[in-house]
């Protein structure tokens, strides 16, 4: 049952923003009739970046549904923010966590800076914050003059630095109520000598917001950058789970 019908209340929310962002206590989950995952229990703590990479036929998409909570598991629980997934109306979930993929609309005919300002999100959107957040963001990737240009008059690195510039806005925009973020397919569409600025962005937001975030990436070197934590979906239902910026070991999941 959604929050309006199970009764979250004013009382249960400030409590649950305590709690973990995300926690997987024994979830099993099956995508078409194959099992993806089976007894799957960790947890992330606030303030903590965690990269997920293996095959993409792997459960990368299952995973990503399930901590977003578009998906609901065989059995076990998920919880967002101390509260089962399930507890959440989509505007209660929406205020807690927030799911971040590069959109497939370019607005053509829009220039780069209307471009970045349509994509801001809705609590940002149509206001100078909304439009200083856009400038900023340009200015971070280094095409602070790209602004005024069309897309069809940029260069195909400067295409990929303004995919880069829409994360950071859309990061950047989010309500401060914010403590799960989810970033799908960014990573990927960036050029390598970008994905240090793009892994540090992600960094510091964790730090400043004191919020998770979840980010895929499947040809980015992972080693090189300041990641808490490496999650890997192997095909054999195993999960592993890697700390990779302490003295912690490794440990396996299941």
């Amino acid at each position: 049952m959604r929050g309006t019908e199970k009764g979250t209340n004013a009382a249960s929310i400030p409590a649950a923003r305590e709690c973990p962002p995300l926690a997987f206590d024994h979830v099993s989950f099956a995508d078409g009739g194959r099992p993806v995952f089976e007894a799957l229990s960790f947890s992330l703590d606030a303030g903590e970046l965690a990269c997920f990479t293996g095959s993409r036929c792997a459960g990368v998409k299952a995973f990503l549904r399930l901590a977003s909570g578009n998906s609901r598991p065989a059995s076990g629980e998920v919880r967002i923010c101390g509260l089962p997934a399930e507890c959440w109306s989509p505007a209660e979930l929406a205020q807690h966590a927030r799911l971040v993929v590069p959109s497939a609309r370019l607005f053509i005919g829009c220039t780069v800076s209307e471009m970045l300002e349509a994509h801001i999100e809705p609590e940002s959107a149509n206001t100078n914050n909304g439009k200083s957040l856009a400038r900023l963001a340009l200015a971070q990737t280094g095409i602070a003059g790209a602004g005024n240009y069309y897309w069809s008059q940029l260069a195909p690195v400067e295409r990929q630095s303004v995919q880069l510039s829409l994360l950071l806005a859309r990061l950047w925009s989010l309500p401060e109520s914010v403590r799960l973020v989810i970033v799908d397919d960014y990573l990927d569409a960036i050029p390598p000598q970008l994905a240090g600025l793009a892994f540090a962005a992600l960094h510091d937001f964790t730090r400043q917001r004191k919020a998770s975030v979840i980010a895929t990436a499947h040809r980015v070197p992972l080693d090189e950058h300041p990641i808490d934590r490496v999650f890997l979906m192997h095909h054999d239902r195993e999960f592993s789970c890697q700390a990779v910026n302490n003295e912690m070991p490794g440990q396996r999941v299941h």
